[in-house]
């Protein structure tokens, strides 16, 4: 089988490539597999971030209405605080005039002594 030295050269040579393919189809097997994982991961990052905006449109959606309702709460808030001066006004009107018939009332007991 071997009866040159270049027979033997040969042999050596298919030995090594032998093994050069079989490292470079392991190398290139890990190579996918990185590639794979990178693909997993960007595509859960893509999920993260789609699910982040939907969170941030779900957000300004609510803080939209919620401004239409704060608006229809100040306007109400603002009617109510207006009641309430007025009521508030009156109350200080009547005590004024109580206060006055009082006054009178005290005046006229003092003169009939």
């Amino acid at each position: 089988m071997i009866q040159t030295s270049q027979d033997l050269l040969f042999l050596v040579l298919a030995f090594c490539v032998l093994w050069i393919t079989i490292l470079f189809c392991w190398g290139l097997y890990y190579l996918v597999v990185m590639l794979r994982d990178a693909y997993k991961i960007s595509k859960n990052v893509n999920r993260k971030i789609e699910a982040f905006g939907e969170l941030i449109e779900a957000l300004k959606s609510k803080v939209s209405t919620m401004g239409a309702f704060l608006t229809l709460f100040s306007h109400g808030l603002s009617a109510f605080i207006d009641h309430l001066k007025e009521k508030r006004r009156e109350e200080e009107t009547e005590e004024k005039y109580d206060n006055k018939e009082e006054t009178e009332y005290k005046k006229i007991k003092v003169i009939k002594k």
